[in-house]
């Protein structure tokens, strides 16, 4: 029987495989994926070149969009989780992020 496990072994070794630990975040898209690049050429052409100021003002003005585009992303796919946690608080978890965000813009 020793044999045959030594022999098992050697035509079938052991596959060693990394597992990462993946975070599940459902709020990343294709378009944010996208725009990320986007974001990352940008900022090697800002180190790497002189650029004119109507370069720098849309680089800017896109950086900006950007970290806004993230922010609401994040944002709703966190009222989306604490509604699956809790559907029959969900209505009222809305109703408090839109009341939370009015009194920022008011």
């Amino acid at each position: 029987m020793k044999n045959f496990g030594y022999y098992f072994n050697i035509a079938f070794p052991y596959k060693l495989q990394n597992f990462r630990n993946t975070h599940n975040n459902k709020w990343i898209t294709k378009g944010t994926e996208n725009s990320s690049k986007r974001m990352r050429f940008f900022n090697s052409v800002k180190r790497k070149f002189s650029l004119s100021r109507v370069a720098q003002a849309y680089i800017k003005k896109y950086q900006v969009t950007y970290k806004k585009v993230l922010k609401e992303a994040k944002k709703r796919e966190m009222t989306a989780t604490c509604i699956e946690r809790n559907p029959k608080r969900g209505g009222r978890i809305i109703k408090c992020i839109f009341c939370s965000n009015s009194r920022k813009i008011n």
